[in-house]
């Protein structure tokens, strides 16, 4: 699944929505319970464009998870899609939560150091905190510099 994760995100970062979407229907259609999402997808897609793929996923996360990555409700994921949309205090607000959870989500969570969808962080005193909570601080980009 990683594989189709970074094919969606790759076609919806070079613009190519009709790749993204049907990179999107892949990842739900690998769970029996997200072949019923199928409509939503393109729905979402046609009104909002790409950035209705990425509100589609938070919704999804927040109201209806299904159980495959990035689509399980996990807070760390939910964080990422808002930061990829800008929505910096949303974004914020779900990577604190994924702090606070017992089982915290590590996969990925290095990437809050690199990756550009999290620039609109950086400067903010919380994210900081958590990239520092987390023992990354010497890694963020920020900091770095």
């Amino acid at each position: 699944i990683l594989t189709k994760w970074l094919l969606f995100i790759n076609y919806a970062k070079l613009g190519d929505g009709d790749n993204a979407v049907n990179a999107m229907i892949d990842i739900t259609g690998s769970h029996k319970a997200g072949k019923k999402f199928e409509n939503d997808i393109l729905d979402f897609y046609k009104k909002r464009g790409i950035n209705g793929l990425f509100e589609w996923l938070t919704e999804v996360n927040i109201k209806s998870p299904i159980p495959v990555a990035g689509l399980s409700g996990d807070n760390f994921f939910i964080s990422w899609w808002y930061a990829i949309l800008g929505n910096r205090e949303k974004s914020l607000q779900f990577l604190e939560k994924n702090m606070e959870t017992q089982f915290r989500n590590y996969t990925f969570f290095n990437l809050i150091c690199t990756n550009p969808d999290f620039d609109i962080l950086r400067d903010d005193p919380r994210f900081v905190k958590i990239v520092d909570e987390i023992g990354l601080t010497p890694y963020n980009i920020r900091e770095a510099k």
